[in-house]
């Protein structure tokens, strides 16, 4: 005597797929899609960045804020173009992500400068400016200098008037700063 069992199922839990229907048209179709191509970009390389390490990683998550960057300045067709070059591989993307935007920082930067050469015009060339040696003391250091020697005995204003200086207290000399002993000199 055999068994017979009869197994019932029930496809009701199976989620069914819309039948095909003519009436649906490729523009339905496009808006059905799910994420814009640099919104996908952008989460490709956020996955891509949470498997990274070290300095990998940082090159990463400043790739993702290039990206940000660059679409906010370059126009949706240029970073679609970039995005679909990388053919799905997250390094190149990145990569090509640094290189674009440094060449946009080159550029910005060589125009900022052309453009303040440009609007100073001849006068902003810069000149030579000779460095001075020593630049000529101020009034009130003079009178401070006057306020600070010892007075004058007559013997040395005797000896300053006959052309001779005392042992202590000489000229200055032009090329040294430090008095130089008249009666030591040959």
């Amino acid at each position: 005597a055999g068994v017979v069992v009869r197994a019932v199922r029930n496809y009701d839990s199976i989620p069914k797929r819309e039948p095909f229907s003519s009436s649906r048209s490729v523009l339905d179709e496009f808006l059905r899609q799910e994420k814009p191509l640099v919104q996908r970009t952008k989460d490709q390389i956020t996955d891509y960045c949470t498997t990274l390490e070290g300095d990998e990683c940082c090159s990463c998550w400043d790739a993702y804020f290039e990206l940000n960057k660059l679409e906010q300045e370059l126009p949706k067709e240029e970073i679609a173009r970039m995005v679909k070059d990388s053919e799905g591989d997250p390094r190149y993307l990145i990569n090509s992500i640094h290189h674009r935007s440094d060449l946009r920082k080159k550029m910005a930067e060589k125009s900022h400068n052309s453009l303040s050469s440009n609007s100073l015009g001849q006068a902003a060339k810069p000149r030579p400016f000779p460095v001075p040696d020593g630049l000529p003391k101020t009034q009130e250091e003079l009178a401070e200098e006057q306020e600070a020697l010892m007075p004058e005995s007559s013997y040395t204003r005797l000896l300053r008037r006959m052309g001779r200086f005392p042992d202590w207290s000489s000229p200055q000399d032009s090329d040294s700063s430090f008095p130089v002993n008249s009666s030591n000199v040959p």
